[in-house]
């Protein structure tokens, strides 16, 4: 549509009704609309579809359709054109249920003057056009949210929702469906050598490959890093779930091996899958995922480059999660088994307490001792659950902060650790700012702590860091080893880089070794770029004494304190204070 003219589908049974419309309006707006009239709604389908008008017009009783089945009919073929619809004095009803499908205006015939009818249809295009913007944005937000940013392929969380769905129909149907949970072999080699701009077009040609193997029907997603996901719900007649999927995979195997360039740099990239099907090794989600993810690790161990389907002798197997852990799992969220273990964290002479990191713990069964923060994490993260574990942990780290706060024996500031897929979940987030506003604990008494994620996943996190920031919350990056380009630490908007227990070890090393160098130039990278940096994962006395005075900004590890329950780590405070002797090991 142009500023002078609105191409009109006019779609009115009678000729003399018809007339009169086209002469109100050429009176009231001479050359500006251009009419086409049909007589029946299946003319004024055919007409839509040949000269694809800005407005349609229609009479909602015509000799081959009456009431809403004509707007339904209408819409369908017009596509986001404008509709407006026209009924008799005593049919107002049906034209409010046109407004309710998708039209845009009604009018009563005979109770309208031609410049009445322009303001109608003008009015009609333009709010037409601002739902149609509206709609788009919201669409785009939609994929946005619920896409990868790289790939474009489905995340986890519309993953989470397909994957919900497909079970479910595969259910009420009695049909077979697949999970395929594929890693990435040889991936960070790519990284490594030819940095991260060429590890994300590996990913996307990797994505292309898994979009080419499969049916319409079908759903891929990218799950994080190099994981993806597929779910393979379409099957021909007398096809297996088991046989199509051996044949999806073997297919994905053979294409991303031959995957050999990759932006112009040789690249050398394979891929490793596991399979579960319903309802043979599982009936939900959850027990799906987990199995698919038990078979993709024997895929691993058995060579890399291999298809495992799922079996009940994989329990219990390296890499696994068994049942009796999922269960376990479960029940210590539901009976809020977690608690956040503490430690003290020094400034850079070794005795002043600045602050305090909280850790997360599962208290399980006593006769089973407690689970280490990594075995718990592993077996969370394939659980999918770590959001609402780290959900309970902010919310009792940050209450129990706050009372030593009122108490006066606590120090500086509280360092919590979450993890980036946590972060960009808008449940943490939540949780976070619910847990500072009750306990009225002030954002710049808290430190959230992250581990570097793929460049790909960082736009993932960036709006909530920038919450975070906003709200006066500082924020640390964890290093465990010397993997980080200049560019990637310069990506993350922290004030601080973390050097964790490796990197320390390296620092330790005799001066001529390639690691205590390696280790040095992160370093130096980061003071560069202004960032603080700390050291965790200190062991004794002797190593501290050596660290000391190299310029770290703060100092922690186990030769002071190791990270132990709140009753505990208060009687720590409360004997020690704020000052700790260097010759003291607590």
């Amino acid at each position: 549509m142009n500023a002078t003219e609105i191409n009109l589908l006019l779609v009115e049974d009678s000729r003399l009704d018809a007339r009169l419309i086209e002469e109100r309006l050429r009176l009231a707006s001479p050359g500006s609309v251009l009419v086409r009239h049909a007589m029946t709604l299946a003319e004024g389908l055919g007409q839509v579809a040949a000269h694809r008008p800005d407005c349609i017009l229609l009479d909602l009783h015509l000799p081959d359709g009456v009431g809403v089945e004509n707007v339904e009919a209408m819409l369908e073929a017009a596509d986001g054109t404008t509709l407006v619809v026209m009924t008799g004095l005593n049919d107002e009803s049906t034209a409010i249920a046109a407004l309710k499908l998708g039209a845009q205006e009604y009018l009563l015939k005979d109770q309208y003057d031609g410049p009445s009818l322009m303001r109608v249809l003008r009015h009609a295009i333009e709010r037409n056009r601002l739902v149609r913007e509206l709609d788009a944005q919201r669409e785009e937000q939609y994929f946005h949210a619920s896409h990868d940013v790289l790939t474009g392929l489905a995340n986890r969380q519309l993953f989470d929702e397909q994957a919900t769905q497909a079970v479910r129909s595969a259910s009420r149907g009695a049909h077979e469906m697949a999970f395929c949970y594929i890693d990435l072999d040889g991936f960070k080699p790519v990284n490594d050598l030819h940095g991260h701009a060429v590890g994300d077009a590996a990913l996307i040609e990797v994505a292309k490959v898994l979009q080419a193997v499969v049916r319409d029907s079908d759903h891929v997603a990218r799950l994080g890093g190099d994981e993806f996901a597929v779910i393979l719900a379409d099957f021909g007649p007398g096809e297996s779930a088991r046989e199509r999927a051996n044949r999806v995979a073997d297919r994905i195997i053979n294409q991303i091996a031959a995957i050999e360039q990759v932006s112009g740099e040789p690249v050398q990239i394979g891929a490793s899958l596991g399979i579960s099907v319903f309802p043979g090794h599982g009936r939900s989600v959850e027990k799906l995922i987990v199995n698919a993810d038990m078979a993709m690790y024997a895929a691993k161990r058995t060579g890399r480059g291999r298809v495992v389907i799922y079996s009940d002798q994989m329990r219990g197997l390296p890499g696994s999660a068994a049942d009796d852990d999922v269960l376990n799992l479960e029940r210590a969220i539901t009976s809020q088994e977690f608690a956040p273990y503490f430690q003290p964290i020094f400034a850079s002479d070794g005795c002043r307490v600045e602050g305090v990191e909280a850790l997360i713990r599962w208290r399980g069964d006593e006769a089973c001792g407690q689970q280490s923060t990594k075995e718990l994490i592993d077996v969370a993260r394939r659980e999918r659950v770590l959001d609402r574990i780290e959900t309970q942990m902010i919310t009792l780290a940050v209450r129990q902060f706050s009372q030593w706060d009122r108490d006066g024996i606590a120090p500086g500031f509280l360092a919590l650790n979450i993890s980036a897929q946590s972060l960009s979940n808008e449940r943490v987030i939540t949780a976070l700012r619910r847990a500072m506003d009750v306990e009225g604990l002030p954002g710049h008494r808290l430190c959230v702590e992250i581990e570097p994620i793929s460049q790909s996943d960082l736009a993932a996190v960036a709006l909530a860091t920038r919450s975070l920031r906003a709200w006066g919350v500082h924020a640390t990056l964890q290093l465990w080893d010397a993997d980080i380009s200049i560019a990637e630490l310069a990506s993350y908007q922290t004030g601080t880089v973390k050097l964790r227990r490796p990197l320390v070890e390296a620092l330790l090393a005799d001066s001529a070794d390639s690691r205590r160098r390696v280790a040095e130039a992160v370093i130096a990278v980061a003071t560069t770029l202004g960032r603080a940096v700390d050291l965790c994962g200190i062991e004794s006395d002797d190593e501290a004494q050596a660290l000391i005075g190299r310029g770290f900004t703060r100092l922690q590890g186990n030769w002071r304190q190791a990270a132990v329950s709140a009753p505990q780590f208060r009687l720590w405070l409360e004997k020690n204070g704020s000052h700790v002797a260097l010759s003291h090991s607590a």
